[in-house]
């Protein structure tokens, strides 16, 4: 009887010593924390148009279960999701980040002289219940632009004489997978055409507009390009000139 006694003790004093830290207090379990493999990400060969997508891997490094609020974005081009919502201590999760670059303003049409890619960083916040606060994500994305002009971004017929038709040629440089698809002008004494040609990167093409030697007097109007972008579906480009009696004319060309 006395030696079950003497080993009740020792299993007692055993359950108290791990449930105790070493100076005989309760240990307090570490609170959630939500520890990432990377909190940046660098993208390079979008262009314009294109949606960008990165997944950041996270692991729940505490003791307690750890909770995923919400996801919050710095624009409407920006989204956040994630995988779950509770994780469990050692468990895992996924913060998916996209970038719509379609809905960047200000990008989708340059010029050959800036073919560099423009730098653009995003953020996402991360709120859990993780008392460090919230987490933040970033991808920076090198954007080309979609279309670049090889030259003027508009075309001057000048003054000219009455009875001599003027013509005038523009190129436009399709950088990604979008192609320009037809033409057409808001001037009637202004026809224009289109025509691609060959070109090691993207597709070049050519717009030759022709202003109409009968039409007398001052031209102001638009081409306007279609184009199988789906962020930017039209391209415009504004025409100007005008035709005189040729005792009046400067020529221009």
């Amino acid at each position: 009887m006395r030696k079950n006694v003497v080993l009740s003790l020792i299993g007692f004093s055993s359950f108290w010593l791990a449930s105790c830290g070493s100076d005989g207090g309760f240990r307090e379990a570490t609170p959630p924390t939500i520890t990432f493999e990377e909190v940046s990400a660098n993208v390079e060969g979008v262009t314009y148009g294109e949606i960008v997508e990165h997944t950041f891997k996270f692991r729940n490094s505490g003791e307690g279960n750890l909770v995923v609020h919400k996801v919050l974005s710095d624009c409407n081009c920006t989204l956040g999701n994630s995988t779950t919502t509770d994780v469990p201590p050692g468990g895992m999760g996924e913060i998916v980040m996209q970038v719509d670059t379609g809905t960047l303003k200000g990008f989708p049409v340059g010029f050959e002289a800036e073919a560099k890619p423009i730098s653009v960083s995003k953020e996402v916040r991360v709120v859990t219940n993780d008392p460090r606060g919230d987490i933040a994500l970033t991808i920076s994305v090198k954007v080309a632009r979609e279309f670049l002009f090889s030259g003027d971004h508009f075309i001057d017929f000048g003054t000219n004489a009455g009875g001599k038709g003027v013509v005038r040629e523009l190129m436009i440089r399709a950088v990604g997978e979008a192609k320009l698809l037809s033409i057409r002008s808001s001037d009637k004494a202004v026809i224009a055409s289109l025509h691609p040609v060959r070109s090691e990167t993207g597709t070049l093409y050519r717009i030759r507009a022709e202003q109409l030697a009968a039409s007398k007097g001052e031209h102001r109007g638009n081409l306007t390009v279609s184009t199988s972008s789906r962020s930017l579906g039209q391209l415009i480009v504004p025409v100007r000139g005008a035709i005189v009696p040729s005792s009046t004319a400067v020529a221009e060309n």
